[in-house]
């Protein structure tokens, strides 16, 4: 699989995750009844947030790098998803650094960009890394996942 081929899944997959949860949830948010009320105590309860965390491992395991995962990652911990989907991005362009190295821009509705920057590990693409605008400059992190 080329490297654009496999930040197109991830992103698809972190798409669906938050649409997914963020649409069970909103509902609950929006119906306001007893019964919702006690369903949306539920999804914060253990099984429920077990259910999200090993959906989010699931996704990060499969497309982000060694390195990326041997850091902290922040959505494993706050399980956070958005509305609208913070991955409903489009590719707008691809560089290949080297023959084990890509970066790929993003564009999001917003009109937000990001650089995801994919190596080559074990034969595979995998993201390493994410670069975004924070105050005029580009930030990058290993963490954003």
């Amino acid at each position: 699989m080329e490297a654009k081929e496999v930040l197109e899944k991830f992103i698809t997959e972190m798409k669906n995750f938050e649409e997914f949860w963020g649409a069970k949830i909103q509902h609950l948010l929006d119906n306001r009844s007893g019964e919702a009320l006690s369903q949306l105590q539920k999804c914060n309860l253990t099984e429920e947030r077990e259910k999200r965390r090993s959906e989010i491992i699931a996704i990060q395991d499969r497309f982000l790098s060694k390195k990326a995962l041997s850091l902290k990652q922040d959505r494993r911990t706050t399980l956070t998803y958005q509305i609208p989907p913070e991955y409903n991005q489009v590719i707008t362009s691809e560089r290949k650094i080297n023959d084990k190295k890509y970066e790929i821009d993003v564009a999001l509705e917003n009109g937000e960009k990001k650089t995801y920057t994919l190596v080559l590990e074990e034969g595979a693409w995998k993201i390493d890394q994410m670069a975004f605008m924070y105050y005029d400059k580009w930030k990058k992190s290993r963490q954003l996942f």
